[in-house]
């Protein structure tokens, strides 16, 4: 499947980074803690997609990332964000779904998990004030950055985890294959130099 990546030309790239998910798996996940239970719009893998995209994009509030939704317009449902996103909807889930959803099975040391997120993860602000809805952003965090740890090692990417990431931020609504993204010489460049400033 991963092979397909380099070739996948004519999705937009937020939409191929997430074929390397098992929906198999997912949704095993989502019916275990019944996080679709009762919901007619905006399911457990939009919530997923939504908190992604305000992960790659630096998005820093729920307002944040509904104003720049509602930018990106018709392409969302392409990329699988099929309902309208609101900030309390977006709240709303992120309060009340199961955060085990989203968690990775072994439990880290916690200190450890901490040091890695702030080393490793862009969470500058939480989008919410309770438990729940910290935790649902850390571990769909978590996923996004594993998502493109399985990228760069299979398609054999050379730039660095945060260079991969900064060139994301800026093309997740681009037609083109990943790994020809990561082909092109000055988009490289490009990278470098944003990461001097």
């Amino acid at each position: 499947m991963l092979l397909d990546l380099a070739m996948n030309q004519g999705k937009y790239i937020f939409a191929q980074l997430f074929e390397t998910v098992y929906w198999y798996e997912f949704d095993l996940c989502v019916s275990r803690y019944q996080g679709n239970l009762g919901i007619k719009t905006f399911t457990c893998w939009e919530q997923f997609l939504v908190m992604s995209f305000a992960q790659y994009c630096y998005r820093e509030s729920l307002r944040d990332i509904e104003y720049c939704l509602e930018s990106v317009g018709s392409k969302l449902y392409h990329c699988g964000i099929k309902s309208r996103v609101t900030k309390s909807t977006l709240s709303d889930a992120n309060k009340d779904r199961d955060r085990r959803i989203y968690a990775c099975k072994e439990r880290w040391n916690v200190e450890l998990f901490f040091k890695w997120i702030k080393q490793n993860l862009r969470i500058k602000k939480f989008y919410g004030n309770n438990e729940n809805a910290v935790k649902v952003q850390i571990w769909i965090a978590v996923c996004d950055y594993l998502i493109i740890a399985i990228l760069k090692k299979e398609l054999n990417l050379k730039p660095s985890m945060n260079q991969i990431l900064q060139i994301l931020s800026i093309s997740l609504f681009e037609k083109t294959a990943i790994k020809k993204l990561f082909e092109k010489d000055d988009t490289i460049s490009i990278s470098n130099q944003q990461s001097l400033f």
